[in-house]
């Protein structure tokens, strides 16, 4: 009986030890692994090879591209492994042009920076000039320089912070009549002016001296199809409209200009007449 409890205890101890030496080998195993990773990752950032030396920068235009490396300039030089480049990209998107900024590492010493720009499509009257992007999105001044550009009136600051959901619908509609006028070639410039109304919907004015054009809230891209039409019809019979009320494709009220609808010869049309197309 002894016998056995001694044998017994010495197989304990034994099972011990042999654990004992494996969690020892293990731990120095790990602390070798982790001291070479270390002295690796010293090595890595300390190599002159992979310091950023080029930066290149793409999908922009060259005024652009200069802010883009100049703000990425501070970065020459250091580790392309250690760069945070989180930190970079926040920089670059700060301007107000840059809608998206993507920063990739080509190895071993090049960044590569990929912008994606706004296109202003439109002026937006609030306080002062704004410039809206396609996506419906104020983004900057306009600063008077674009003249090119259709104008959208009748929202103010107070409508976005009452009802932001509604002020960027009257925003998206009013991208559609531009985008329809675009459609049918008629005169894209800031002469161009769309005055949305929550009441009355949508007006649009076509140059200093032409016709307002009442396209409601609607089917804007329908309505519009038939306006050179209507337009064209006007000019052969030698008339000119103050205000186009477009119904619908197929119909219109024009309201004549004052000297047309005083000729005696246009009987019918003193206030007003429906043209049909």
């Amino acid at each position: 009986m002894k016998r056995r409890s001694v044998h017994r205890m010495r197989m304990k101890r034994q099972a011990n030890y042999v654990r004992f030496m494996r969690a020892s080998a293990l731990t120095a195993v790990t602390g070798i692994a982790l001291a070479g990773a270390v002295l690796a990752l010293i090595m890595i950032y300390d190599a002159p090879g992979l310091r950023i030396a080029h930066i290149y920068v793409r999908g922009c235009e060259a005024g652009i591209a200069e802010d883009v490396l100049v703000k990425a300039e501070p970065y020459r030089g250091k580790n392309i492994v250690a760069a945070d480049l989180r930190s970079l990209r926040s920089l670059i998107e700060r301007n107000a042009w840059i809608e998206r900024a993507v920063i990739r590492r080509q190895y071993p010493d090049t960044l590569s920076i990929a912008v994606s720009v706004r296109s202003a499509r439109a002026v937006i009257e609030l306080d002062e000039p704004y410039l809206v992007d396609e996506r419906g999105t104020v983004f900057t001044g306009a600063q008077g320089r674009y003249t090119d550009l259709p104008v959208l009136c009748g929202l103010t600051r107070a409508d976005f912070e009452k009802d932001p959901a509604a002020a960027e619908t009257m925003i998206h509609d009013g991208l559609q009549i531009i985008a329809a006028l675009r459609t049918h070639a008629l005169p894209l410039d800031d002469h161009v002016r769309i005055t949305c109304s929550r009441e009355l919907g949508y007006t649009l004015q076509t140059q200093p001296d032409g016709p307002e054009i009442y396209l409601g809230f609607d089917n804007y891209q329908y309505k519009l199809a038939a306006l050179p039409r209507m337009l064209a019809d006007l000019r052969s019979r030698g008339l000119s409209a103050r205000s186009i009320y477009l119904h619908s494709q197929e119909r219109a009220f024009v309201r004549l200009s004052d000297q047309d609808a005083a000729r005696p010869s246009r009987a019918g049309r003193a206030t007003g007449a429906d043209l049909h197309t």
